[in-house]
């Protein structure tokens, strides 16, 4: 993105690079926008984890430890759900896509992680490369092989 990005959690973090090495991604911000929601007559206040636009669509994204959702887990957070619930009903309402991540889906390739991560710092798109260092790219690695 070319920006400071600012995280405020280890799974933030962790599910960043997943989304800033994805080709499909145009755009994201995270924390993008706070919400205030009527929810079974209680007010709920609530700030989206992420904002994803890819061509085809923008989804509001909530980020949780899977437990935090999970109606049969004794750690989970009647706090969490009630944000999650708001946080779906103003997407309903103004017809976006919402989409929740858990920590299960970030690391359950803990591998593909650690590469993306190592990977950040020289992470560009293809479609900023220059045309002439394209072709010396996809030249050097159809006619001979490399390690990464």
């Amino acid at each position: 993105m070319k920006r400071e990005i600012r995280l405020y959690r280890p799974l933030q973090y962790d599910h960043w690079p997943m989304v800033e090495t994805d080709l499909n991604v145009e755009n994201y911000c995270e924390r993008p926008k706070k919400i205030v929601v009527s929810v079974a007559r209680e007010i709920i206040q609530t700030v989206f984890d992420m904002w994803v636009k890819t061509a085809k669509e923008e989804v509001f994204i909530f980020l949780r430890n899977a437990y935090e959702i999970n109606i049969n887990d004794h750690r989970v957070k009647q706090k969490t759900l009630k944000e999650l619930l708001a946080q779906q009903i103003w997407c309903k309402e103004m017809k976006y896509k919402h989409r929740v991540v858990t920590d299960e889906e970030i690391r359950s390739n803990l591998i593909l992680l650690a590469n993306k991560k190592t990977l950040i710092p020289y992470y560009v798109p293809i479609n900023e490369l220059r045309n002439e260092l394209y072709t010396l790219i996809i030249d050097k690695l159809c006619n001979e092989p490399i390690a990464i």
